[in-house]
């Protein structure tokens, strides 16, 4: 199928993943650690990221005796403070089986005095040496955000990529500045429990009671004044532009002049930029989840939002066929079951539901099941399953799986420990608000003007109080980057760019994809027929059989090429059937495919 018109919405069954508590590992000497999950509604988190993370994962609450600190406080765990900084690439083994180095690029391209940035990043090797024939680069990937770690995600994701575009390439993820292990950090508040205690006081979704806006608007006005008055110096060189010019460098120090790239989500807008403004400097670049370079650096954030009920109506019909032994949410109808949830939005506005369990407890309220929802758009094969059985729950007064699901992107405060390294963190809330409020156009609106904001993404969208923060939340920032490419995006790149988007994307429509690629002379679109954001949102063999094509042989699949999945929204089966209608090949694409999409997380809310 290759007419955009013939293209028909999928609202299928998908897999099931199950929420379980995570246990801590035993150490024989421990310290007493308590690890709470903080309700954060800061206005800084990104778009999306993919997770290195296990999917199947939660911790609300653990009073246990374990190691103090997480991954890195052993003496016997990689350490990256002990990694040397170096302008020449010095590869040290790390985590048992990878590579690790760290990169000292120019603070600012434009002032070599300035100072030095050391970019973080890991290395998953190619199965054959640089000498070989069959050794194909290095690939650099991004996982979105902005703020999201390459290195997180090159860690625990990064073997599954090789998967699919080849053993022949290297995989590695770097941290963009401000993010992970890249330095100088990029910090607003002395500590991430001084962060927290000021993430506990935010309020409510902007539309949700009167004075939320304008209480939303004075904090970013604090909020701004905080990072301009504790990371002023480090906030002036975190824009997306200057990451574009390091992973050059990076490839330079390979002894390469032409970049091998996927990115994800923001990962779009930074290898657009990358592409606007080195464009003879490409040998492969895929961008996945596009969203409009112009709509993210004008910094409105209204465009996204175009398709975003599309996803949420699938709830509804694929509830419906999935039947009241398939979907616990199911009615008559897919309308009735729409009515079902907002009479239950209505319920726990008027009566938010306490929850107290084994695996923690907390407050379930209208903002909380409104971002839950919003979140559940991102992977709905993954998620819509445990959505229904959640909002069944609720019905019942049960908050307890609605809370275990919203915990999982939450952010852990661990106390009572000594100095430890710097945190493995998949995305830096701090960078993310950063890149994105410098990247932009200076927010000047008032409250007036931000309630007409608000009532224009109204118009798109149900939910313009969820997706509203964006651009809200650069009401309030202050500091402009030293360097800040403002286009325009168009190019006739060495290779052609090839742009990866979904049917229903709640939040980088197709539409922007077909925009973006018509800037870039002959760059080629690959439709996804699937719900989701990202192709890693579903499993398609046919998509990443193009995407392995195009990095191993150069194949650009035809402008508007459609790749149907083999995701099914609400199937909790077995995937036994699909593989035994499979070759080896596919199977193991499959797989793959399947295992990167049950670790798709989003850090929301923001």
């Amino acid at each position: 199928m290759e007419k955009r018109d013939q293209l028909s919405l999928l609202s299928d069954p998908g897999t099931e993943f199950r929420l379980v508590a995570e246990h801590t590992s035993k150490s024989k000497f421990t310290r007493r650690r308590v690890t709470v999950i903080v309700g954060a509604l800061c206005f800084s988190a990104g778009l999306v990221y993919f997770s290195g993370q296990s999917p199947n994962s939660v911790a609300v609450l653990s009073g246990s005796q374990a190691p103090c600190g997480d991954l890195q406080n052993s003496s016997k765990e990689f350490l990256w403070e002990n990694v040397k900084p170096s302008a020449q690439l010095e590869w040290v083994d790390c985590y048992d089986k990878f590579k690790c180095s760290k990169l000292t690029v120019p603070l600012d391209y434009h002032d070599k005095k300035a100072g030095k940035v050391s970019i973080a990043m890991l290395k998953i090797p190619s199965a054959f040496p640089s000498t070989s024939e069959e050794y194909r680069g290095p690939v650099l990937i991004n996982p979105g955000g902005p703020g999201g770690s390459g290195v997180s995600l090159a860690k625990g994701r990064g073997e599954l990529l090789q998967g699919i575009v080849g053993k022949g390439y290297d995989i590695i993820g770097f941290d963009p500045r401000g993010t992970g292990q890249t330095s100088p950090p990029l910090s607003f508040f002395p500590s991430a429990a001084a962060r927290i205690q000021w993430n506990l006081k935010n309020g409510p979704l902007v539309n949700s009671t009167e004075g939320a806006l304008s209480m939303a608007y004075s904090r970013a006005q604090v909020l701004g004044d905080i990072a301009e008055a504790n990371a002023r110096n480090a906030s002036q060189y975190i824009s997306t532009a200057s990451v574009a010019t390091d992973m050059l460098s990076i490839m330079k120090a390979h002894g390469r002049d032409k970049l091998l790239y996927w990115g994800f989500s923001y990962g779009s807008v930074l290898g657009a930029t990358y592409a606007a403004m080195y464009p003879d400097n490409i040998e492969r670049l895929v961008i996945d989840g596009v969203m409009d370079a112009d709509e993210y650096y004008s910094a409105r954030w209204i465009t996204n939002l175009v398709d975003t009920d599309k996803t949420l109506t699938a709830f509804f019909t694929g509830c419906f066929s999935a039947g009241p032994s398939g979907c616990p949410f199911h009615a008559p109808s897919p309308q009735l079951i729409a009515s079902r949830l907002d009479a239950l939005y209505a319920s726990v506005k008027a009566r938010p539901v306490p929850v107290f369990t084994s695996l923690g407890y907390g407050v379930v309220d209208y903002s909380m099941l409104r971002q839950l929802i919003f979140t559940s758009l991102y992977s709905p094969y993954n998620s819509y399953p445990q959505l229904a059985d959640a909002l069944a729950a609720l019905e019942k007064n049960d908050g307890g799986p609605l809370l275990g699901l919203y915990a999982r992107s939450e952010e852990k405060l661990e106390c009572d420990c000594p100095r430890t390294p710097v945190p493995e963190l998949p995305l830096s809330y701090d960078a993310a608000l950063g890149i994105r409020c410098t990247d932009g156009v200076p927010v000047e609106d008032d409250v007036e003007e931000l309630q007409a904001h608000f009532e224009k993404l109204g118009k798109l969208s149900s939910f313009a109080d969820v997706w509203a923060g964006f651009h809200l939340a650069c009401a309030g920032w202050k500091v402009r980057p030293k360097w800040r490419f403002e286009g325009p995006f168009v190019g006739n790149t060495s290779f052609p760019i090839l742009l990866v988007g979904n049917t229903a994307d709640p939040v980088t429509p197709l539409s922007h994809a077909f925009g973006m690629s018509k800037k870039f002379k002959d760059a080629s679109v690959l439709i996804q027929n699937s719900l989701g954001h990202c192709s890693l949102s579903a499993v398609s063999i046919c998509t990443m059989r193009h995407i392995r094509a195009y990095f191993n042989d150069g194949v650009v699949p035809i402008n508007g090429t459609v790749c149907e999945v083999q995701s099914k929204l609400f199937a909790r089966g077995s995937d036994k059937d699909i593989l035994e209608t499979l070759s080896a090949e596919d199977a193991e694409l499959f797989k793959v495919t399947k295992e990167l999409s049950e670790g798709f997380q989003v850090r929301f809310p923001y």
